[in-house]
């Protein structure tokens, strides 16, 4: 956190206060649920989350997607990332608030978690999809205010039951 004079700063902070404490329910529930008991699965996932929390000014380029059926606990991840992250964080289920125009909402984000929010192969969506989770800046639209540019940390968190999530590349 720093000040910068003529500047707002909207972080506001990690919603807990790092302590000692049990999270091995948690630990276990990602490795075997969510990535199927695979080590190196498992280590990148790990990486991808923490990352947040241990460089939350770095983002990697990268998108993280869940996909499988209902009641497996994908959900319950981005509900954990909630209760760290508090108002950087913020679950949608309608692909207007990943892609749409107005998108106030992730002026001051670290998560962005798209729950059972699908892509129809828009392609102008597809663009500013990848440049969510790739570009240094992105606009902020208020419905009836003027755009304005904005650092870039929101890292996109997918979770859903179709068998097509987003489109994906390398």
């Amino acid at each position: 956190k720093r000040d910068v004079p003529g500047f707002y700063n909207l972080w506001r902070g990690f919603a807990v206060e790092p302590r000692k404490g049990d999270c091995t329910k948690f630990l276990a529930h990602m490795h075997d649920n969510i990535c199927q008991g695979n080590d190196m699965l498992y280590a990148w996932v790990m990486a991808w989350f923490t990352s947040i929390f241990q460089r939350p000014e770095v983002k990697y380029g990268t998108s993280l997607t869940l996909r499988g059926k209902q009641g497996v606990g994908k959900t319950k991840v981005g509900e954990i990332m909630e209760s760290l992250l508090g108002v950087h964080y913020k679950s949608v289920s309608d692909a207007r608030y990943v892609t749409g125009n107005f998108n106030s909402h992730m002026v001051s984000l670290l998560m962005l978690h798209a729950d059972e929010g699908f892509w129809a192969g828009d392609k102008r969506a597809e663009g500013r999809l990848k440049d969510l989770i790739t570009g240094h800046s992105h606009p902020i639209e208020f419905k009836g205010k003027d755009s304005f540019w904005v650092d870039n940390y929101v890292r996109l968190f997918v979770t859903g039951n179709h068998d097509w999530q987003v489109p994906a590349g390398f």
